[in-house]
């Protein structure tokens, strides 16, 4: 899976390079040295510690704060808001 969203995201940026590419996990598979800052992913967010534990609230603020940043920065703003519909208001 993490090749697979890694190669995702290479042809993602490739297509459009002002894209943002964020991968969200329910828990953490991947070795903490495989997570290299020049990544084509802009940023992962992990959603829990383990299976049996709750799912991080903050982590999913953190997530939607993120998410947020660019959309802040549309030209219309009361046209789109977050959460909501953002392609066809």
């Amino acid at each position: 899976m993490w090749n697979e969203a890694q190669f995702t995201a290479q042809l993602i940026k490739r297509g459009n390079p002002t894209s943002s590419v964020y991968l969200i996990a329910e828990t953490n598979q991947v070795a903490i040295d495989a997570l290299i800052p020049e990544s084509p992913r802009d940023e992962m967010f992990i959603l829990r510690e383990k299976n049996d534990k709750e799912i991080d609230k903050q982590a999913v603020f953190d997530f939607f704060s993120e998410v947020k940043k660019p959309l802040q920065k549309i030209r219309n703003p009361s046209l789109r808001k977050a959460p909501g519909k953002l392609l066809h208001p």
